[in-house]
């Protein structure tokens, strides 16, 4: 069964990521278009991606014989818990703050706008509303199916195998490539993330905060990049 997994494991973190990179390149010109049919595209087929990689991640897990405990299906209303959210609630309040500054400084917005070009992935966040509303449940998506994946099925894996700094390495590298079509920069900042992620999980023993802080990092930053791109001023 372990060959299995790697395979498995190999297939969705290194494989696929490889692939999309490849057929990246020439969609990425075309992206940068404020209109473009190619972003809603792309997000249907992430949510089949998704939906696939949950059902195969369950798979594996019976056949293991894990219990949904194992997968971190639970909560731990502790100190560790309680200490982790009061932490996470910093992400949400920074957005707010840079939220307020735009729609009070014109001159910071117009310095956002400019920074929009250098914003790793900035290309396949939603441009338009129509974009945001299925990017909002896309984040959803996202943040459930791949924090059961990259944290609660790679975690226990390599667990098998490695000292647990190496298997956080591992796990933060994994997702990081996963990511590969937002460049180089896109890669290390979501290996970062998925390091940070990999902590959390470890320390309150459950996914409910991982998840939440992925979903609330992509839409955050899904709307970001939308409320930019339609400026009121």
């Amino acid at each position: 069964m372990s060959i299995i997994e790697f395979i498995f494991i190999g297939m969705v973190a290194v494989i696929l990521p490889l692939i999309s990179m490849l057929s990246y390149r020439n969609m990425k010109p075309k992206l940068l278009q404020q209109h473009n049919p190619m972003r809603m595209l792309l997000y249907k087929q992430a949510f089949m991606v998704h939906g696939v990689l949950l059902i195969s991640v369950l798979l594996m897990a019976y056949i293991r014989g894990l219990e949904l405990a194992d997968l971190g299906f639970q909560v731990r209303l502790d100190g560790p818990f309680w200490l982790a959210l009061v932490s996470l609630l910093l992400l949400p309040a920074y957005y707010v703050y840079k939220y307020y500054r735009i729609e009070q400084d014109n001159n910071y917005q117009q310095a956002q706008v400019r920074k929009l070009q250098f914003m790793p992935g900035v290309e396949i966040a939603p441009h338009t509303t129509p974009e945001l509303k299925v990017f909002l449940l896309l984040s959803l998506s996202a943040g459930f199916c791949e924090e059961i994946f990259f944290r609660a099925y790679v975690i226990y894996y390599f667990s098998n195998w490695f000292e647990l700094p190496a298997v956080l390495i591992i796990s933060a590298l994994l997702f990081g490539f996963a990511h590969g079509v937002q460049g180089l920069k896109g890669m290390l900042y979501t290996g970062i993330a998925g390091l940070l992620l990999a902590v959390v999980y470890l320390y309150t023993q459950s996914l409910l905060l991982p998840v939440v802080l992925h979903v609330l990092i992509n839409m955050t930053s899904g709307f970001w990049v939308w409320r930019l791109n339609n400026p009121k001023n």
